[in-house]
């Protein structure tokens, strides 16, 4: 068909142009990022290509040009296995590596502010309710990422997978849940891949998975991008039948599609935009209309938990949490966001660009850009692209588009906001290696073909990879010896504390920011007001406001004022653990900045990543609390039978409770 022909051209030119701005640092052009990190990585890469190089011209010579067919014999036994058994092993290696990895490196441990809200809202979830009570001190309990609404405190996220991870905490391991959840991913990418007809590719592209730092890491994470990843594969795998107007794959397209979006909203946008033109081609059969009709039911039913939860918490069904946290500042398009640079086309630009680079360096660890890898294979075979290859790319193209127009991004083991997209980024991978190991182009020494150069380069560079370059990335992940690897529950246990209060002396930034939130500052603005000001003026700004009673709209738009002209400091590195912490550029410390700094280097833990451990209804055997120092007298009046203690994690690992003497 002339039209289909055209999208694959499309989407051809689309991925070729963002393969080309992974090379090239534009994301230093548009000042996302600067040329050293551009540097670093071609640094590594040209001497690990060197050595690639090398490696292959002499197994080319020493084999007398037979290496590839070895290579060839080799990689075809896992096509002598039956594919359920295949499949079975490689689900089983995936989720032993990310249980390995979480056990190892990230101590049984969420490690990211999202996780520990999600890990809150599981404990929710697992005490029967929707929403915890509203905190009675916002500054002493709150974390950023909460919603304070009138059902009580929950989470910004959306509900599924802090439902999974409260199944796991039933069981007493949610950390395991991801590991888990990633033994799903290579059956799926399995599954996916047998859309391309060849069947050397889905083997190549399930084992992929399993040699990815980026997705053993991320399996590890307790993080909501690996299910969203496992339900887009699957969805894409049915999209084929979909186009034929089948029912029982509409079906379970629109289940992926539903339970994506209770995971990754903005991730279901994509799948249903490549989803769209699926069934709108179905539609067309002899049974279009049931086909429609399951795929609407599918939806539906994995829909409703999440809708049902967003009516309830906040006040519709396509309401989301973090849309009444933050407001329009998420929405797509350019704008100002909530926190951090506006987004402009130069800076979308440089994000997409900073993406795709990342890419390259963290997926596989390979020494050359998988994004080119994936162009290339792509104009190999565009002469007869096929429903795995063109679902595959479509998703990639249309989730790469949607983020386009998103103000954020983060690093977490990878450019995770394309995680979901990895099923498709490992079977566009897969087949460009086929396709590149496919060429017969003779080259002017012993027969040798261009083929096996290609295949032989591949294989050395995976196992270089596999080998070296891969367990120092994950190495370079490891919490040890950081306060995410402490276990204070655990600690509390073994000193037998029993009902007590524990306050964690969390950073002065941090406890600028939550008396803010304290003041009734919304916690869309804390952050823009946190990085208006160096700490000392804030601190002066907000104890004025506590003496004088000014709290609220009027603490809000008395910020904004002095913001006009206020000077954010400089960063002093090394005054505290805090390298981001802000003073004066005068260098001197008004009022109580001396006071607070010397708090500071005491030591400080993050609260956010303990506030899990209590009980929703802040009432349990061992309460945990934000130390804040001035008003930490108010958990004497809300608790004042239990014994208050502060608790010091030890150079060697023992930990300390000391108790706190309040009036």
């Amino acid at each position: 068909m002339p039209a289909l022909k055209l999208l694959d051209r499309v989407m051809l030119g689309a991925l070729t142009a963002w393969a080309a701005i992974s090379i090239v640092p534009v994301g230093s052009w548009t000042g996302v990022t600067n040329v050293a990190y551009y540097a670093d990585t071609w640094a590594l890469w040209a001497r690990s290509f060197a050595l690639t190089a090398l490696v292959t011209a002499l197994l080319c010579l020493v084999s007398r040009g037979e290496v590839g067919g070895w290579l060839r014999a080799a990689l075809s036994a896992p096509l002598r296995v039956p594919p359920a058994v295949l499949i079975i092993a490689l689900g089983v290696g995936a989720a032993v590596e990310s249980a390995a990895v979480a056990c190892w490196y990230f101590a049984k441990n969420p490690q990211l502010i999202d996780t520990w809200v999600q890990y809150l809202q599981a404990k929710i979830f697992l005490s029967g309710e929707l929403a915890a009570p509203r905190p009675p001190s916002i500054a002493h309990f709150v974390t950023l990422h909460t919603v304070l609404t009138d059902r009580g405190w929950t989470s910004q996220y959306p509900p599924l997978h802090p439902a999974l991870l409260a199944v796991g905490m039933a069981a007493g391991a949610a950390w395991l849940v991801t590991p888990v959840l990633t033994g799903l991913l290579p059956p799926a990418v399995y599954l996916l891949a047998t859309r391309t007809g060849d069947r050397r590719i889905p083997p190549l592209a399930a084992t992929l998975c399993l040699a990815s730092p980026f997705v053993v890491a991320m399996g590890g994470s307790a993080m909501n991008h690996v299910p969203a990843a496992v339900c887009v594969a699957v969805g894409l795998w049915t999209l084929p039948d979909v186009a034929r107007g089948r029912t029982w794959p509409g079906l379970v397209f629109g289940a992926a599609g539903g339970l994506l979006f209770g995971f990754r909203p903005l991730d279901a946008a994509a799948l249903a935009a490549v989803g769209a033109s699926a069934i709108a081609a179905g539609a067309w059969s002899a049974r279009g209309i049931r086909m429609i009709a399951a795929t609407a039911l599918g939806a539906l039913a994995t829909l409703f938990p999440t809708l049902a939860f967003n009516a309830v918490m906040f006040g519709g069904p396509l309401s989301m949490g973090y849309k009444q946290l933050y407001g329009a500042g998420l929405d797509l398009g350019f704008h100002a966001g909530p926190w951090g640079a506006a987004l402009t086309p130069a800076r979308a630009l440089g994000l997409t660009a900073v993406d795709a680079h990342q890419l390259n360096v963290y997926l596989l660890e390979w020494p050359v850009p998988v994004t080119a890898l994936v162009a290339a294979g792509l104009w190999l075979g565009r002469t007869r692209v096929d429903d795995g290859i063109r679902v595959a790319t479509g998703y990639l193209v249309a989730l790469v588009a949607a983020l386009f127009f998103y103000f954020h991004r983060d690093t977490l083991y990878g450019p995770r906001f394309l995680f979901s997209a990895v099923p498709a980024i490992v079977v566009l991978l897969a087949a460009a290696t086929v396709r590149l190991a496919d060429t017969r182009r003779r080259l002017p020494w012993r027969g040798l073909r261009s083929g096996d150069v290609a295949l032989t380069a591949v294989v050395v560079t995976a196992v270089l990879a596999i080998a070296f370059l891969a367990p120092r990335r994950i190495a370079s992940y490891s919490a040890a010896g950081s306060t995410l690897a402490l276990h204070p529950d655990d600690d509390a246990a073994r000193a037998g504390l029993s009902r007590a209060v524990v306050v964690v002396p969390d950073s002065w930034g941090t406890r600028l920011i939550a008396r803010m939130w304290a003041a009734d500052v919304p916690m869309a603005e804390s952050d823009r007001f946190y990085h208006a000001f160096d700490a000392c003026t804030l601190d002066g700004l907000l104890s004025s406001a506590e003496a004088g009673g000014v709290r609220g709209p009027a603490l809000t738009a008395r910020l904004r004022a002095a913001m006009a002209n206020a000077d954010p400091g400089r960063p002093v590195p090394g005054v505290t653990r805090d390298p981001n912490l802000r003073l004066p550029v005068d260098g001197r410390l008004a009022g109580g900045c001396a006071d607070e700094i010397a708090r500071d280097q005491r030591g400080t833990l993050q609260y956010a990543a303990l506030a899990y451990l209590n009980a929703p209804s802040l009432d349990g055997n061992v309460v945990w609390a934000r130390e804040m120092g001035r008003g930490d007298d108010v958990l004497r009046r809300l608790y004042p039978d239990r014994t208050i203690y502060r608790y010091t994690p030890g150079p060697s690992g023992a930990a300390t409770f000391t108790p706190v003497a309040l009036p």
